[in-house]
């Protein structure tokens, strides 16, 4: 792995570099490079790569008991070379090429890497924390008790991260900034494109919850996105 302003990079042959290359130039083909003003046109090359990413076959081979022990498979298929080489990857894999290719194509655009909860293991959390939203839990018997800031939030830090941790899945999506406005998508999870591009509240509602994890080796650091995509066309008149 190599490391360049942050960013971590894949080793790769000189001829994996020119297939993967070859299969950069083929998934951008036809989308132009846009300006950061033309606020339409990030757009269109945002949908338009999000939908072939997207396209992308989910590689569970690596998910299984045996492509679990092939650290090649598993390696290939979480970097740039099996989704552009070989069209299977894994979402950390999609991550990476979604955010490279819009880079191409003149978009800003981030990996984030965190985990995945399903909805009823959100309610499980929600039920022993007694809260609709996680995110409220404030301890309040430690509050009532008088104990200090710092070890109510180690109470929360605590409590979260158990129910962060356990029964939950590692999961890579992107963020891609239109118009100046950073906005979560999920090349993995990309349901339509009427709903691929979602800000901080609607992308993390039941029942995919995502939530970034600093210690996350691919992950960029992640951009509030507080403004949902018809706010941010109504800004530019679109």
């Amino acid at each position: 792995m190599l490391e360049v302003g942050g960013t971590t990079y894949d080793y790769y042959t000189i001829s994996q570099f020119i297939e993967v290359k070859h299969g950069m130039e083929k998934l951008i083909e036809g989308i132009p490079i846009t300006s950061k003003d033309n606020v339409a046109g990030q757009l269109s090359a945002t949908l338009t790569l999000l939908s072939r990413v997207a396209s992308i076959a989910y590689d569970s081979y690596v998910t299984s008991d045996k492509g679990k022990k092939d650290n090649r498979a598993m390696k290939n298929s979480r970097s740039l070379y099996n989704g552009l080489v070989h069209g299977k990857a894994v979402c950390t894999g999609k991550a990476l090429i979604f955010r490279e290719a819009a880079l191409e194509r003149g978009i800003d655009a981030k990996v984030i890497g965190g985990y995945y909860r399903s909805k009823k293991q959100n309610k499980k959390i929600k039920k022993y924390l007694k809260v609709k939203n996680i995110d409220e839990y404030t301890a309040p018997e430690q509050i009532a008790n008088g104990d200090s800031i710092k070890s109510i939030f180690k109470f929360i830090q605590k409590k979260r991260r158990k129910y962060y941790s356990i029964n939950s899945g590692g999961h890579t999506w992107c963020q891609v900034c239109i118009g100046g406005y950073w906005l979560n998508c999920d090349p993995t999870n990309l349901d339509s494109v009427f709903n691929a591009l979602l800000n901080d509240i609607d992308f993390n509602a039941d029942p995919k919850v995502c939530y970034y994890r600093r210690e996350s080796s691919i992950s960029d650091i992640p951009e509030k996105c507080e403004l949902a995509l018809p706010e941010i066309l109504d800004k530019y008149g679109i």
